[in-house]
């Protein structure tokens, strides 16, 4: 089943690879609101029994501004998938890291409980809190900033699935959650802005983001064959004139679509780009532009100009398949082949020759 000429959509470069934190991040401030609670995890996808990266951030408007690194983050999410990564209350021990400055780690800890319970969301049955004390350092947060890492575990028995995870409104209606502030409140509680004195009435927006656990089979991404092909003009012998086409393969992968205008558009995938080195040197991109159901996965075929093909020149292939989370990257073995022996096998397939 042909997928899409264009998989990922008009005017999308495949050979762009971006590096971003998985879905999820730094959304913007509601216009009625002080401050947006945001969340996002390292990786879109997960095997059961992955340790999965959560990061914590927030943004401010410009009427409060500054933010201090510490606070009480209740976070919701479904134990059946996630659990912590150790039983003990430091939150060392839940290898927190610090992005902004101003934490003091002896004394944080984590809360596997929250003290408020677990708002009647998603598919929450647990709430837990990291419980970040600081030492009064601030910085501007009106562009949004990443706060803190910390590690949970996806379950070994988690059920494959897509799931959410993300602030603990109850937590923070019930005043037990909070984000310190450098305007001398000693932390924002509550849900009312408005009683701060602020001229917004909400105190926070609860940022989510989701990500998905499956059991499947091992990615892989491997090459199934080389062609050449002349591609008009006058001269046969001429680089230009010649188009040479790597086709590779990837199983392992769930692919998902949506239709656009009538084709099936993969949604999943962020690129498929080929790499090409002559003799060890120079290096080239290939846009992959078309990839089709075969043989229990996905094959996808690039295609490089400017071979001769009476070439000599040995050429290695390196396949990367890009998810959507822009930092999960599945590439293959290099394949190395000289530019000729690609041409002559494709004559003896019925190509016409070089006249």
């Amino acid at each position: 089943m042909k997928i899409s000429k264009k998989i990922f959509g008009v005017a999308l470069a495949l050979i762009m690879i971006f590096n971003v934190f998985a879905v999820g991040t730094l959304a913007a401030v509601p216009a009625d609101t002080l401050v947006q609670l945001n969340i996002s995890t390292d990786k879109a996808v997960y095997a059961p029994g992955d340790t999965i990266v959560i990061k914590f951030g927030e943004q401010c408007i410009d009427e409060l501004g500054e933010m201090l690194i510490g606070g009480q983050y209740d976070f919701g999410y479904n134990s059946a998938v996630l659990e912590p990564i150790s039983t003990a209350t430091e939150l060392a021990t839940h290898n927190f890291v610090p992005i902004q400055a101003g934490s003091n780690v002896t004394y944080s800890v984590f809360k596997a409980e929250s003290e408020s319970g677990v708002s009647p969301l998603y598919d929450w049955n647990a709430a837990s809190t990291v419980a970040v004390v600081d030492d009064g350092t601030a910085f501007n947060a009106t562009a949004g900033v990443e706060l803190f890492t910390i590690e949970m575990k996806i379950k070994a028995d988690a059920p494959d699935g897509t799931y959410t995870i993300g602030y603990n409104p109850v937590g923070y209606e019930n005043y037990t959650a909070f984000s310190n502030d450098n305007m001398g409140f000693g932390g924002l509680a509550g849900t009312s802005a408005t009683d701060y004195g602020f001229s917004v009435s909400n105190m926070y927006a609860y940022g989510t983001c989701t990500f998905t656990v499956s059991s499947g089979a091992t990615p892989e991404v491997t090459h199934v064959k080389q062609q050449s092909k002349w591609n008009g003009g006058n001269d046969k012998n001429t680089a230009e004139n010649y188009l040479f086409g790597f086709v590779g393969q990837f199983t392992g992968i769930d692919v998902t679509t949506t239709e656009v205008a009538g084709r099936q558009e993969v949604t999943n995938i962020q690129s498929i780009t080929a790499t090409a080195t002559v003799n060890g040197g120079a290096s080239v991109v290939a846009d992959v532009q078309t990839i089709w159901e075969a043989a229990g996965g996905y094959q996808f075929r690039a295609v490089f100009k400017g071979f001769a093909p009476t070439s000599s020149d040995s050429v290695s292939v390196v396949f990367a398949v890009t998810m959507s989370d822009g930092t999960t990257v599945y590439t293959s073995p290099a394949e190395v082949k000289v530019v000729n022996d690609i041409y002559t096998a494709s004559v003896a397939a019925g190509m016409p020759a070089v006249a």
